[in-house]
């Protein structure tokens, strides 16, 4: 298959979803946090399959775009017979590079201190990972570096 062999509908986030479960196209992109509504409705009354990229395909697109990173979500999230590996994105939180490095730091402290009461609250911040927070294509703000590095 090649790009040649597909015809792309522009929609909205929610109406590509809606149109793959009226069965107007075959596939749509969910670039969010999982469980995603628009794609929870669609499980509502269809089954869905991820495309799946082989690991070494996925390890030479995250090579060459490091922005992109590996996720996995369980066979469970939105009932599929298998858990799927599949490309995503990590959410970053973003401030001006003369924010106090002490601001900073406390900030990032207190995020991941109070994890669990956040995920608690938020489905998408159950999907956040320590161990891959500090890995982004974009240079730490030395706050959130020192927090990261234990100091």
């Amino acid at each position: 298959m090649t790009i040649k062999d597909i015809t792309p509908s522009y929609l909205a986030y929610g109406d590509g979803f809606s149109q793959m479960a009226d069965g107007n196209v075959d596939a749509a992109f969910a670039l969010s946090g999982y469980p995603a509504a628009a794609v929870m409705q669609t499980v509502a009354t269809k089954e869905i399959k991820f495309i799946e990229v082989q690991p070494a395909k996925l390890e030479a697109i995250m090579k060459k775009y490091p922005y992109y990173t590996d996720i996995t979500i369980g066979k469970d999230v939105y009932k599929t017979k298998k858990d799927a590996v599949l490309i995503g994105v990590q959410n970053v939180l973003i401030v001006k590079k003369n924010f106090s490095e002490e601001a900073v730091y406390q900030i990032t402290k207190a995020l991941f201190d109070n994890l669990p009461e956040f995920a608690a609250a938020n489905a998408n911040a159950k999907q956040i990972d320590i161990k891959k927070a500090s890995q982004v294509p974009i240079p730490l703000h030395p706050g959130a570096a020192r927090f990261y590095s234990g100091k």
